[in-house]
């Protein structure tokens, strides 16, 4: 019950604090920054890559709300709730691309880096989970918030996918807290993903309390 109150308290915080982001952002100058090979064909490609046996509306609006804002668009409600169902709603193929058009259109709009904050604090362990999954893709200072709360989720699937793909990356800080999360950790999926990710990571410099991890 506590864990559940704290979710929703976090998702009406979140909320709100989008709305106010929302009424603030001004795309006077909108960037043109990213990638894309266009509307049209970024739909091609999508309907392409999931197949009729999949959900490519969900994806196709994933990429209309995209490009949308990258022709000058203003951020909406609109397009947060089609992220939104893209990733909790999509399936596999379907939320994985949401995710990763998630990651890079939230370096140009950084308002949307709340969904992230929303999906870690999800009900669902599934949602936890993809989100833990694009945690080495999003913006280290969004990673950097997030990992903390993934690492202590009570899904061990989830405390294992965030903690074991950190191994991909160059993140001293998270090693830092990979080695703490080592000390406490009791399930023994998550500590061979702890295991394997620590064991990678040579250009972290050691944690001080961590001496007596065992090799």
């Amino acid at each position: 019950m506590q864990a559940t109150a704290r979710r929703l308290s976090v998702v009406s915080v979140t909320s709100c604090a989008r709305r106010r982001l929302i009424r603030d952002v001004r795309q006077t100058n909108p960037p043109r920054l990213m990638f894309t090979i266009g509307r049209d064909r970024e739909k091609e490609h999508a309907r392409k890559f999931l197949g009729a046996s999949s959900d490519p509306a969900l994806l196709e609006s994933v990429i209309d709300a995209v490009h949308n804002l990258l022709e000058g668009q203003p951020l909406s409600e609109d397009t947060f709730e089609a992220f939104r169902r893209g990733f909790v709603e999509g399936r596999s193929g379907t939320w994985e691309s949401t995710g990763s058009w998630l990651t890079k259109t939230v370096r140009e709009f950084p308002a949307l880096s709340s969904l992230w904050h929303e999906f870690a604090a999800h009900q669902s362990a599934q949602i936890r989970f993809r989100t833990a999954a694009h945690l080495t893709e999003m913006p280290e200072a969004d990673a950097q918030k997030l990992l903390p709360i993934l690492l202590t989720d009570q899904s061990a699937k989830v405390r294992s996918k965030a903690s074991g793909d950190m191994h991909t990356t160059k993140w001293a800080w998270a090693f830092d807290l990979l080695r703490d999360r080592r000390q406490v950790e009791t399930d023994s999926s998550v500590i061979d993903s702890l295991d394997f990710a620590l064991a990678r990571a040579t250009k972290a410099p050691p944690h001080p309390r961590n001496d007596s991890l065992p090799s």
